[in-house]
C-alpha cells in the first residue's frame, strides 16, 4: 500500500508540475477560475458474443476545476465506480472508491493526462461460471492519457427534419494498471455517421462504429477489433444520452500470452443498449 501511495504521489506531482509551469504564464488567477464540477457516466448494453451477457458500468466524479489558462484546466476529484453483469463474472462485479488528478487541453479536441489511486472490492455473486480467484478487496494505481474529438456539421437550432449532415466521435486512452500484472491497455472507439432525422430535440443517426483494444501483456481478451454498422436515437440535445443497436464483425488479434484464447478467432454479433454522460461546472 505504501509503495502504491508513493507512486501515486509521484504521478500527481508530475501533473501538478505541469500545472505550476502553466501558471508561470502572465495571467492572474481569480476565484472565478476555480469552481466545483461533477460528471456522471453510465453504459449498459447486451452483447451476444463471446458470451451472451448484460453488463452495466456506473461512474461518478466530483471535485474542483482550476481554469489555469484557456484552454488548459486541471481537476482534483473523488471517484466512484460500480459495475455488474447478468452472468455474474467476477471481473464485472466490483465497486471502487478513490481520488484522482488530471490536467487537460480542450480546444477542438480534448487531450489530458491523469493519475488515480483506487480502493476496490469484488461483489460476491454466487452462481457464476467464473468464480473470483482473488482476494475480496484490492488497491490499484492507474494513470495514463485520454483523447476525445467530436464534430457535428448540423447547425445549432436546426429545424430541418432530414438534416443529412455528417458527424464523428472518437475516444481513445492508454492506461497503466498496477493491479492487473502491471499492464498497459490501449483502447479506441470511433463512430462516423450521418444524421438522418430530426424532430425537436430528438435525432436519429446511422453510423459506422470501430472498436480497437490492445495491451502490453498480450492477454487475449485485450487484443481485438470490431467493425460494423449501427443506428442510434439521441432523445435530447442538452443531455448526452444515446440508445443504440449495432451489428459487428469481431476478430481477436493473435499475440504471445500466458493465457489461451477460449473464444472463436472471429465472429459476428449484435450489441445494443444505452450510454449516458452528464456534467456540471464545465462552462
Amino acid at each position: 500500500m505504501l509503495r502504491n501511495l508513493k507512486i501515486s504521489l509521484q504521478c500527481w506531482l508530475t501533473i501538478w508540475s505541469v500545472v505550476l509551469i502553466a501558471t508561470a504564464l502572465p495571467e492572474r488567477t481569480t476565484a472565478a477560475d476555480i469552481r466545483p464540477f461533477a460528471e456522471i457516466y453510465n453504459e449498459t448494453f447486451k452483447f451476444e458474443k463471446p458470451a451472451n451477457n448484460w453488463t452495466t458500468l456506473l461512474q461518478g466524479l466530483e471535485g474542483m476545476r482550476w481554469r489555469i489558462r484557456s484552454p488548459l484546466a486541471a481537476d482534483l476529484y473523488l471517484k466512484q465506480r460500480f459495475g455488474g453483469d447478468a452472468n455474474r463474472d467476477y471481473w464485472n462485479n466490483r465497486g471502487e472508491l478513490g481520488a484522482g488528478a488530471r490536467i487537460g487541453w480542450s480546444r477542438y479536441i480534448y487531450l489530458g493526462i491523469f493519475a488515480e489511486y483506487l480502493v476496490g472490492k469484488y461483489i460476491d455473486r454466487p452462481g457464476g461460471e467464473n468464480p473470483n480467484p482473488y482476494e475480496g478487496s484490492y488497491e490499484d494505481l492507474r494513470y495514463g492519457l485520454i483523447f476525445w474529438h467530436g464534430w457535428d456539421a448540423e447547425p445549432y437550432g436546426n429545424t430541418r427534419k432530414m438534416p443529412l449532415t455528417f458527424w464523428d466521435e472518437v475516444y481513445a486512452d492508454a492506461i497503466y494498471y498496477r493491479l492487473f500484472d502491471q499492464n498497459i491497455i490501449y483502447y479506441l472507439n470511433g463512430n462516423f455517421g450521418i444524421r438522418l432525422f430530426r424532430l425537436g430535440k430528438t435525432a436519429i443517426d446511422l453510423y459506422a462504429p470501430v472498436y480497437f483494444i490492445s495491451d502490453k501483456n498480450g492477454d487475449p481478451w485485450n487484443n481485438r477489433y470490431d467493425l460494423g454498422g449501427g443506428i442510434r436515437i439521441k432523445p435530447f440535445t442538452d443531455i448526452e444520452l444515446s440508445i443504440f443497436a449495432e451489428i459487428l464483425s469481431a476478430s481477436y488479434i493473435p499475440r504471445e500470452s500466458i493465457y489461451e484464447n477460449p473464444y472463436e478467432s472471429s465472429f459476428v454479433h449484435f450489441k445494443f443498449g444505452f450510454i449516458l454522460w452528464h456534467g456540471w461546472g464545465f462552462d
